[in-house]
């Protein structure tokens, strides 16, 4: 059974933001390692197989489009405050379809294998899942 993970709200000058996933140190491409040889975490998001749940503050996010492809920021309350979180122009369409204004989504996240149909090399992406709670 899954369990419900504690995000830290992160204060970004007069914004606060959830980060979902978790971000990593890079040199360039490769990711830094600790001495561990672990890589070093940036900024923590939700735990593989955890969840959050958030209450819509806004039914859908607001779509920026930016160099690298179009994201949209979502507003939500979660516990005590009012943050918002990024997310991809594939996970926004499922986000905005689970209710509106007022309305609570479970976000689960699950690290996941996969194969480039490009040139056959596999890796792990972090996956979001969401659902409507009553």
């Amino acid at each position: 059974m899954t369990q419900e993970a504690k995000l830290n709200v992160r204060v970004n000058g007069e914004y606060k933001n959830l980060d979902l996933k978790t971000k990593y140190e890079r040199n360039g491409k490769m990711l830094k390692l600790g001495p561990d040889k672990k890589p070093i975490v940036k900024l923590a998001g939700i735990p593989d197989g955890e969840y959050i749940i958030v209450e819509k503050v806004m039914a859908e996010g607001k779509e920026i489009v930016g160099i690298y492809g179009t994201s949209y920021t979502c507003k939500v309350k979660y516990g005590d405050d009012e943050a918002s979180f990024f997310l991809s122009d594939k996970e926004h369409p499922v986000y905005a379809g689970l209710g509106g204004e007022g309305d609570k989504v479970k976000i689960t996240l699950k690290v996941e294998e996969f194969t480039n149909p490009m040139n056959g090399m596999t890796g792990t992406a972090q996956r979001l899942y969401f659902e409507k709670v009553e």
